[in-house]
């Protein structure tokens, strides 16, 4: 899908180009719409979820939500609405675009808060439930994240909880890198990602391929 499938979308531009400016670039950015993008998203998706799957606990649902939204999948929609080349960020942020991951989906966040703003909860609505078909086709059973997946390996040895320490934390303000250890069952794994939650996965994904 061409990125002006969702520019068309729009009948104020200023509403889109203020969603893709990133808070690297002085003046405003899309961080407002991102934060009601992030609200509207949730409301459609629930209601997704809650209509699909009529039986389904909330535990359940919770976990095909939380696969739904994160930012590996966020990430993906960015690719095939082919907004990366669209986001405006800095010289720095530029040159690694394409593996920032976080930064595609909140910019996707910011551009359905922009959407909502402009054509209403109904046209945003439709534009999630198209743009969020395949991924919810594919999603057969309620999928488990990394440290899900760790904390039943490790309660089924031994009745512990795996510990997730921050050990350091780099780069930008608006760009940050958080490094976090996970130890549990006297071994250990280090991950990182551009938020604490991201790097607490990816070092429980690690620590489970050594596992």
């Amino acid at each position: 899908m061409k990125f002006d499938i969702i520019t068309k979308k729009f009948r104020d531009k200023k509403l889109l180009k203020l969603a893709l400016r990133h808070s690297s670039l002085s003046g405003k950015s899309n961080e407002r719409l991102e934060f009601l993008g992030d609200r509207v998203l949730g409301l459609v998706i629930s209601t997704l979820l809650f209509e699909k799957f009529p039986k389904e606990p909330e535990g359940d649902l919770a976990k095909r939500f939380a696969g739904l939204v994160c930012t590996e999948t966020l990430s993906k929609i960015a690719n095939d609405i082919s907004l990366i080349p669209e986001i405006n960020v800095d010289a720095d942020l530029k040159r690694k675009i394409k593996t920032q991951t976080h930064l595609h989906a909140n910019c996707v966040e910011a551009i359905l808060g922009a959407l909502y703003l402009d054509s209403g909860f109904d046209v945003v609505s439709s534009t999630i439930k198209d743009l969020w078909k395949i991924y919810l086709d594919d999603m057969i059973e309620p999928p488990q994240d990394a440290k899900s997946r760790l904390q039943e390996l490790v309660q089924k040895k031994k009745k512990e909880t795996p510990t997730y320490i921050l050990i350091d934390k780099k780069g930008k303000e608006h760009s940050p890198i958080f490094k976090i250890k996970v130890e549990t069952l006297d071994k250990t794994a280090i991950g990182e990602g551009a938020t604490k939650k991201e790097a607490e996965q990816n070092s429980a994904e690690k620590l489970l391929e050594i596992l």
